[in-house]
């Protein structure tokens, strides 16, 4: 087994390496950081802090689109004044095994459980502060990462999304990021915080006067363990070790700028990967770095620029021109308000230099510039109404569903990879905590083996919901139609029940608010019932109007007497 200082030695080898496949990357994110992103400047972490950023920004619409993109997608992907997700299980479950009622009615009372601790999880934490700075990451530099802690003291996960610069990845076989080092800065007080004085080098622990304040470079290092350790117990069967070095993931925090080599703080580990790593986009090139809007729109923004630079700069000299002043003048004008200049020749006068400026078509390129802009971060889709209002437009609900669905299915990529790499990551770190905390009960027995799902509500996914599964349905009713009044049996062939349970998934509605199919089958047995009774009754009627003396009662034994009985 190697001793920790080799394990040191070789994570702080991986780190270079890392840094290594980053840097093809790095000139890229810094010129998207210095037009879109300017408060994530200090990319290399050598800039000082507190520095003023943003002096080589002419115009603040790609910011603003940025900002917008964040917002929008966060307000209609995981708004915390929203039930923004469900827990459910797969459709598969409920053909393939039979439950009982009470069976059903446990797995539901089960599931909203489970979905009402996830809810209060995500309130206790601080999720909702973070989010919109990683969406931000993730349309700028197009890779965005946060970091999720548990504190224990107080049962919850504390996030922090994480500056993209400290940030080094590689991905597993399957494309996913499983693999995170992250090289940071911690003063002293916080090391000693976190990991007391006994765990530190030498030469820290023996200063003479340690400033609390003074600096060192921290690596942290999470990669999946070569093997679980195991181990014998009494009676010889072979059981996994249950430490927390025991998990799939290996989690080292280091100190490296100590003269005696790297120095290991702690080694840990996780049944999870705890960062959550999205990329916007990904590239077939085998990098594991994602693309952006951003990195999209570059060129446009760099043209945009240089026009509101060029459109300033005209502006200005229009408000102050510049001056031709006589020769004899030279020291004595006064061009403030009141000033008095004095002379012999009234000819002799101070005027500004009068040039032509054609502001017109700079105008139209910036607007241009700015819609072009706005595509890429698909501002319409978030500020369709506004829009339509300031237009005086009139929309009815289908015309907004119809173009909410028309834009969400322009951002499908976008979304799926956002709940693959970020959403269903997220909530399932946040159910192992639950789960590991004795939080979230047990599962019924009839659940054994079974694995949850999690169907998002928010009105982005609604609405890719509504057009690739709603209008689907909707538009076979519609073909359908004409060709059910010329050939009535192809009726035969839809399943009332599927298309309901279809429109009613797609929409979200509540699954609590579903009948169970017991219950419908009874309803639909009282109902045939009644009808068929019905039926009777209005026979009987019909026959005794055309049976004479209707007014004598039916005799016992009679076809009448039996129909109506």
């Amino acid at each position: 087994m190697m001793d920790k200082f080799e394990k040191a030695r070789n994570i702080e080898k991986r780190m270079k390496e890392l840094e290594d496949v980053r840097s093809d990357y790095e000139d890229l994110h810094k010129e998207v950081i210095k037009f879109i992103a300017p408060q994530r400047y200090n990319y290399d972490r050598t800039e000082q802090r507190g520095k003023k950023y943003g002096s080589s920004v002419y115009d603040g619409s790609p910011i603003s689109a940025l900002n917008l993109f964040a917002d929008g997608i966060f307000g209609s992907m995981m708004n915390p004044a929203m039930r923004w997700f469900r827990t459910k299980l797969h459709r598969e479950f409920w053909k393939v095994n039979k439950v009982t009622p009470r069976d059903r009615m446990d797995i539901q009372e089960w599931l909203d459980e489970v979905e009402w601790r996830l809810y209060s999880a995500f309130s206790r934490s601080n999720i909702y502060e973070e989010v919109p700075e990683f969406l931000r990451d993730g349309g700028s530099i197009g890779t965005a990462t946060m970091y999720g802690e548990e504190d224990i003291a107080r049962d919850r996960v504390v996030f922090s999304t994480r500056h993209p610069g400290e940030c080094f990845i590689a991905e597993n076989n399957f494309g996913f990021v499983d693999c995170m080092y992250r090289k940071f800065k911690w003063n002293l007080r916080k090391i000693v915080q976190r990991w007391g004085t006994d765990n530190l080098p030498p030469e820290i622990r023996d200063l003479a006067e340690p400033s609390m304040d003074r600096e060192f470079d921290l690596i942290h290092a999470v990669y999946p363990r070569g093997e679980i350790q195991v181990f014998f117990n009494d009676q010889g069967l072979r059981l996994p070790k249950m430490n927390n070095r025991a998990f799939p993931f290996e989690s080292v925090y280091l100190i490296t700028n100590v003269s005696g080599g790297p120095w290991i703080l702690s080694e840990s580990g996780y049944k999870v990967f705890p960062y959550l790593v999205w990329r916007y986009r990904k590239n077939s090139d085998g990098g594991p770095y994602g693309e952006s809007p951003a990195q999209d729109a570059l060129i446009d923004i760099y043209g945009l620029n240089q026009i509101s630079r060029s459109m300033l700069i005209g502006a200005q000299k229009s408000i102050e021109p510049a001056l031709n002043v006589p020769e004899e003048m030279r020291g004595k004008v006064r061009i403030n308000p009141n000033g008095l200049n004095y002379y012999k020749d009234e000819r002799r006068i101070i005027h500004p230099i009068d040039l032509v400026r054609q502001f017109g078509n700079a105008e139209y390129m910036e607007r241009r510039k700015r819609e072009i802009i706005e595509d890429h971060f698909k501002v319409k889709f978030f500020t369709m109404l506004y829009t339509a209002a300031m237009e005086g437009r009139q929309l009815n609900v289908p015309q907004v569903l119809e173009m909410q669905g028309e834009k969400a299915s322009q951002m499908s990529t976008m979304v799926g990879r956002l709940v693959s790499e970020f959403l269903d990551p997220l909530i399932d770190r946040m159910f192992q905590v639950e789960w590991d905390a004795g939080r979230i009960p047990p599962p019924p027995p009839v659940l054994e083996g079974q694995s949850l799902e999690i169907d998002y509500l928010g009105p982005l996914a609604l609405a890719q919901k509504k057009i690739f599964r709603i209008q689907g349905v909707m538009q076979g009713l519609e073909v359908l139609k004409p060709i059910a009044e010329m050939f009535p049996e192809v009726v035969d062939k839809v399943d009332p029940d599927v298309i309901a349970e279809e429109i009613l998934d797609g929409t979200g509605f509540p699954a609590k608010a579903i009948r169970r199919d017991d219950v419908v089958n009874k309803i639909r047995t009282a109902r045939a019932a009644r009808l068929e009774q019905e039926k009777k009754q209005q026979l009987a009627l019909q026959m005794a109007q055309q049976v004479p003396n209707v007014s004598k009662a039916p005799e016992d034994g009679s076809p009448l007497a039996g129909m109506i009985q």
